[in-house]
Parts: structure tokens; C-alpha cells; sequence
């Protein structure tokens, strides 16, 4: 499962930890946890002994998070140029894409450059499903990406999931998704949250 999120928190991390989860997000396996993109390419795996069918066993509860607009636990090392994941109570200058007229342009540089291509490939894979929650489709150069990739990709499966399914103002990206699901692409809409529907909707229980 991969978890994409442009929010800088850790609670996603935090709420992972909690239910023990293993939690990939491009840092190296590393004293010092440096951001390397090409992280999300690598699995899990122990050998299952059974030499005839070289088997493998994928380890469970494991989950790729893509924080696309940074994190409060990332900061730009000063000697190496190299981003370092630390404890968030002593990170000063967090590396973080902050709303402003050049968010679409700070998308095409380190690491985000890195996490949106990532985001486009998870988006071109047969067979997926993909759940938005509280996601406005506000943000154009998400938005764009998600409404190419169900034109392009005939597989693609979206759930989109708010509180307010029908938004009074909606914004021309929500209104290109309606136009679309006229049109029969895999587009559903639910309206829930996280903490109600939602979750009862997939199958899970309210306490996670």
C-alpha cells in the first residue's frame, strides 16, 4: 500500500509506529537517515526454504509514504547538501513546500521532483485503486497528474472521499473528475471521512 499526503505532520508515521507497521518514506536504512528517492524501489523479503520453486515471502504491514510537500522532520544538511530525516524538536529549518504562487514551481525541485514522479508511476500501474480523502483537488499539479492518469491508464480505479461530497464552489479540476465519471471512466464519489464512513466502507473499524 502506498499512502501519499501533502500534509508536513507525522501523524501518519506516529499512527504506523503505534500499530506496527513499517513505514518506507526514500530514507536510507541508516544511522543517519538520508532521503534517496530510488528507496521506494525495494521490498521486504526473506527466502522461503523451498528450494525447488525459489520462493519468496514478502514481510506484512509494510506501507510507502509519500509526503510530496516535505515533512517537519526533513531539513537540508548545511555541509553535504543531502536531506536528513530527524527528530522533529530539533529540525530549524524544515524542508517543506510552503502555499505561495510558486508551489507548482518548487514541485521541480529536490525531493519533491523525486516524490511526484514516483506518485506518476504508482498512477500508471494496472490495477489500481486510488482513494482520495479531504482532497479538494484544489492543488492543480496533483490534480492534473490524477485526472491525466485515469484518461491514460483504462485500469485506474478512483474513490474520491470528502465530508462534503458536493462542494458548493468547486473548482474546475472537481468538476473535470463529474465530467469524466459521465463519461464512464472508474470514478466513484463517497461522502465520508477517515474517522466514519470511511472506514466501515473498506472493510476496517473505527479505531484505527
Amino acid at each position: 500500500m502506498n499512502i501519499i499526503t501533502t500534509n508536513y505532520d507525522i501523524l501518519i508515521e506516529d499512527s504506523a509506529n503505534k500499530e506496527g507497521f513499517t513505514v518506507l518514506d526514500g530514507f536510507k536504512f541508516a544511522q543517519s537517515a538520508i532521503f534517496d528517492a530510488s528507496m521506494f524501489d525495494w521490498h521486504l523479503i526473506k527466502d522461503v526454504p523451498n528450494i525447488r520453486t525459489q520462493e519468496v515471502e514478502y514481510m506484512s504491514k509494510v506501507i510507502n509514504l509519500l509526503k510530496m510537500h516535505g515533512s517537519l522532520t526533513w531539513e537540508l544538511s548545511s555541509t553535504e547538501k543531502n536531506i536528513i530525516r530527524k527528530p522533529k524538536n530539533i529540525v530549524k529549518n524544515p524542508v517543506m513546500v510552503f502555499p505561495s504562487s510558486d508551489k507548482y514551481a518548487q514541485s521541480y525541485q529536490e525531493p519533491y521532483f523525486e516524490l511526484f514522479t514516483k506518485f506518476q508511476e504508482l498512477l500508471k500501474r494496472s490495477n489500481t485503486l486510488l482513494i482520495t480523502s479531504g482532497f479538494s483537488f484544489a492543488d492543480n499539479h496533483i490534480s492534473r497528474m490524477i485526472l491525466q492518469a485515469i484518461k491514460s491508464n483504462g485500469s485506474l480505479h478512483v474513490l474520491a472521499t470528502d465530508y462534503d461530497i458536493e462542494p458548493e464552489n468547486p473548482n474546475e479540476n472537481w468538476n473535470e473528475l463529474v465530467r469524466m465519471q459521465a463519461k464512464a471512466y472508474q470514478i466513484a464519489f463517497l461522502q465520508a471521512t477517515m474517522n466514519d464512513r470511511l472506514t466501515d466502507y473498506l472493510g476496517g473499524d473505527n479505531e484505527h
